[in-house]
């Protein structure tokens, strides 16, 4: 999906799960935000999943994935910038802890689904609940702060942070 990094457009991946259903029915999504696995393409936490044999159904993403789609999310899985799973290499480091950027590329990683799943399913996208732990959970924070301005459009029903990283000069 593209997104954006300090105003220049930038293409970013994620992972979309959605339930599978007999008919058109109504799901909630849920944007899930990883914690912290490295700062560069190498470590996106879906990449596993694009380069396996198996469709990736043994990594601990793919599962997470599809318990979350058995229980009735459409479920997204941002890889965050610098993260990036296929296509060209993203070029850059993970801006690791920096609120702004995750949010934004999370909150475009949400619309991007909504858009596959309105033209490509019979779904039709709920109430948005953000999730996250550790390095998720300071994402999730900010995509809180983030959404009202840059994504009105995504009204947030419901959140958890967990564990977040949030007071890193006392911590």
């Amino acid at each position: 999906y593209q997104t954006q990094d300090r105003g220049q457009l930038t293409e970013a991946t994620a992972l979309v799960t959605t339930p599978i259903t007999q008919g058109p029915d109504t799901f909630p999504v849920m944007l899930f935000l990883h914690g912290t696995i490295g700062f560069n393409d190498l470590c996106s936490p879906t990449r596993p999943i694009v380069e396996s044999n198996d469709g990736g159904f043994s990594e601990p993403t793919a599962v997470i994935a599809s318990i979350l789609a058995s229980y009735g999310y459409i479920a997204v899985f941002p890889d965050y910038l610098g993260l990036k799973s296929f296509g060209p290499p993203s070029g850059q480091l993970h801006p690791y802890l920096v609120g702004e950027p995750t949010a934004i590329a999370s909150l475009d990683a949400v619309r991007a689904a909504l858009k596959f799943v309105k033209s490509d399913t019979d779904l039709t996208p709920g109430p948005l609940v953000v999730v996250g732990a550790s390095q998720g959970g300071h994402a999730a924070a900010f995509v809180d702060r983030y959404a009202p301005h840059y994504a009105p459009e995504l009204p947030i029903a419901g959140e958890a942070w967990i564990i977040p990283p949030t007071d890193l000069e006392g911590q």
